[in-house]
């Protein structure tokens, strides 16, 4: 026969917690943790205001970079200031070249004047006529001396140049300065009428020299009386 048990109390279950409760619960919670949150930040924030700053190290490598290229930037301005200041030279140099230049040619021209004046001032020589020429007689050579400026003409010989034209031969004396240069014309008249005209040249005449000196005439070659010279310009 078995032994009967007393009854076991019964548990009543717990009540339920409100859902307003619940959520009241829930909202203290998150609070507290974003109250947490934001103390550790502003700690954070607080500790690295208080600690002093670092300073940065600068790239070294850039500033050598750049310091060489200011380098070499400094050399191109300094060549290219030489080069200016060598082409500035040159252009001195050409410019007083040309200065001297101008002043040669100018004194040039004014010797010219000179000596186209001097010749303007100087009468022609002249010769007595000589005997007329016939026809079975080469015109006469004209044996006398003549005299032009501080030229004297000797030894006068005028010929056929062989195609048709006149030529004079002549020796001359430089009777004053040494000149660099002289021009000459020789004139031919038959009864007062020029029949020809010669040019004739020296260079480089000494004082006291004798020079042979050709004169040429595109003039036809024919009868003459009388022979003068003159003086066209020496420098």
């Amino acid at each position: 026969m078995s032994t009967p048990h007393p009854p076991e109390p019964s548990v009543s279950p717990e009540p339920a917690t409100p859902p307003s409760r619940v959520r009241g619960r829930v909202i203290a919670g998150v609070v507290a943790v974003v109250a947490f949150a934001a103390g550790i930040a502003i700690g954070a924030v607080t500790q690295s205001e208080d600690e002093p700053e670092q300073p940065v190290a600068a790239s070294t490598g850039t500033e050598d970079d750049g310091g060489s290229e200011t380098a070499a930037l400094e050399e191109q301005v300094a060549a290219l200031q030489s080069r200016v200041d060598e082409l500035t030279s040159e252009r001195d140099g050409l410019q007083a070249s040309v200065t001297e230049l101008e002043a040669a040619a100018a004194a040039a021209a004014e010797a010219a004047a000179q000596a186209t004046a001097t010749q303007a001032a100087t009468p022609a020589a002249t010769q007595a006529p000589s005997p007329p020429a016939t026809e079975e007689t080469t015109p006469p050579g004209g044996e006398g001396t003549y005299t032009a400026g501080q030229f004297r003409f000797a030894d006068v010989q005028v010929s056929d140049d062989g195609i048709g034209g006149f030529a004079l031969r002549a020796r001359v004396t430089n009777n004053g300065q040494a000149v660099a240069g002289a021009l000459w014309t020789a004139t031919l008249f038959l009864d007062g009428v020029v029949v020809a005209t010669l040019n004739g040249s020296a260079q480089g005449f000494a004082a006291g020299a004798t020079v042979t000196a050709d004169f040429w005439s595109d003039d036809p070659f024919g009868d003459y009386d009388t022979v003068e010279f003159q003086v066209d310009g020496q420098f």
